[in-house]
């Protein structure tokens, strides 16, 4: 657990996928490292406050007794928050390696699902993101195109997503 927390590990910039487009002393600069942990951050208090938590107020979630609510939490819900936080760590890791695919891969089309992109593009970003972890080594080249398909996949989840009970309707 410990290292879990190590801010100051480095990562080896030979085996990185998600910034080989960078320079290395860049890659390996602190200043970049909590310039991710911040947009990481803001990113999950984003999704927090427009998705995560829209049917509670902040009072509530922090007083041990809870407010009677008309809202059920459903097992969606909890798959929700814990694939969009899940796939948000990813968009801002200091490095992604080629075994930390399996993180969320899994993932991506439920999530690609949940959005309101036409089903050819969802389509698309997955073959693309498919292909980008297959390139070995990583290039420039295919570091863009995976922030690319990232960054289309986070806007689509943060401000086209599909209202659970319109996704199941489609």
């Amino acid at each position: 657990m410990i290292r879990a927390f190590d801010f100051g590990r480095q990562f080896l910039f030979q085996w990185t996928v998600n910034w080989r487009f960078l320079p290395e002393w860049l890659f390996l600069h602190r200043g970049f490292h909590l310039l991710l942990l911040g947009c990481q951050l803001s990113v999950l208090a984003a999704f927090a406050l427009r998705h995560w938590m829209r049917h509670y107020s902040i009072t509530s979630l922090l007083r041990w007794k809870r407010e009677k609510s008309s809202y059920q939490l459903r097992p969606a819900d909890i798959v929700w928050v814990l694939f969009t936080s899940n796939f948000v760590g990813v968009c801002f890791s200091r490095s992604l390696h080629y075994q930390f695919y399996v993180w969320y891969f899994h993932t991506l089309p439920l999530l690609l699902y949940s959005t309101r992109l036409h089903a050819a593009l969802r389509v698309a970003v997955l073959l693309a993101i498919e292909y980008c972890w297959n390139v070995y080594p990583s290039t420039p080249a295919s570091s863009l195109l995976l922030h690319a398909c990232h960054a289309a996949t986070l806007a689509a989840l943060l401000l086209l997503r599909n209202e659970p009970e319109k996704a199941h309707a489609q």
